[in-house]
């Protein structure tokens, strides 16, 4: 398994020119980056990302054609014009078998608890963990377990992305393996 540097490193915030970060992406493939369809109608072709302190110019940008802006379908592809050296991608999850497995949601979003919700941002790269409840072919979802609630099922790190963490992905370990499973859509 990849070390938690080369992990950190496949999601980077995405900035457009002048503008602060509007969300995540992540590198799936050399030339690829995923994210939440409403980051990525921010990104242009011409604009420039900065992957682990370097640029990449955007050839152009694929949001899911059924997206309407509120909906589902909150997806999208961003192709680079030359492939990002030094950063491993983490590729796609393959499987249909998410319901029970743990995720592992990253972005650099506001902070808080699920008793005062967001109370601050410090760009940090942050994570969290739940165990996935259900699925289907566009969603994954979960419950917000709080510590010492009667059903017993709280994580260590407990968590759900919100305000800021938009195309951040949510991580699946499988026999030695990372994937991305799904998109933060906050």
């Amino acid at each position: 398994m990849r070390s938690a540097l080369q992990e950190r490193s496949s999601v980077f915030a995405l900035e457009t020119p002048g503008n602060p970060p509007d969300g995540e992406g992540t590198l799936i493939a050399p030339l690829w980056v995923l994210t939440a369809a409403h980051v990525g109608v921010e990104v242009e072709a011409g604009h420039a990302l900065t992957i682990v302190g370097a640029d990449y110019e955007v050839e152009a940008t694929f949001v899911h054609p059924a997206w309407d802006d509120g909906a589902s379908d909150d997806i999208a592809l961003i192709k680079l014009k030359r492939p990002v050296a030094g950063v491993d991608p983490v590729g796609l999850y393959p499987h249909q078998d998410e319901v029970g497995g743990i995720v592992t949601v990253v972005g650099r979003g506001d902070f808080g608890t699920g008793e005062t919700g967001p109370t601050g941002n410090d760009r940090r790269v942050r994570g969290a963990t739940n165990k996935v409840d259900g699925a289907n072919e566009g969603l994954l979802w979960w419950r917000f377990d709080a510590p010492g609630e009667s059903t017993g099922n709280a994580m260590r790190l407990e968590g759900i992305s919100g305000p800021g963490d938009s195309g951040g992905p949510a991580f699946i370990d499988v026999d030695g393996s990372r994937y991305v499973v799904g998109v933060s859509s906050a």
